[in-house]
């Protein structure tokens, strides 16, 4: 998980209210340090998972990835990262005004 020895690592929190909070609404904002949900919702909408998945240039958000979660816990956090990323941009389309 964490690479260092001196931080914790965040847990699957399925219960957690800020996760609930943030898929109804794509621009909430608060994350809980302890939640494995909100720390891949965290990087989900950085620009280096936009760029990941729109311009063709994967190793930042895999570099993002590793430092957060180490190798062991990568394919997992980036499987949680690609949920969130397309949660997030189906609630903006939802949101987006109709012309």
């Amino acid at each position: 998980m964490m690479n260092s020895p001196t931080c914790f690592a965040p847990v699957d929190r399925p219960d957690c209210p800020e996760c609930a909070r943030a898929r109804e609404d794509a621009n909430h904002a608060i994350y809980l340090a302890t939640c494995l949900g909100c720390a891949t919702r965290a990087i989900a909408i950085t620009p280096e998972a936009w760029r990941a998945l729109n311009a063709s240039d994967p190793d930042p958000l895999r570099q993002a990835i590793l430092r957060t979660f180490g190798e062991p816990g990568y394919l997992e956090a980036r499987r949680r990262v690609w949920e969130w990323y397309q949660t997030i941009q189906r609630l903006r389309r939802q949101e987006a005004p109709t012309a």
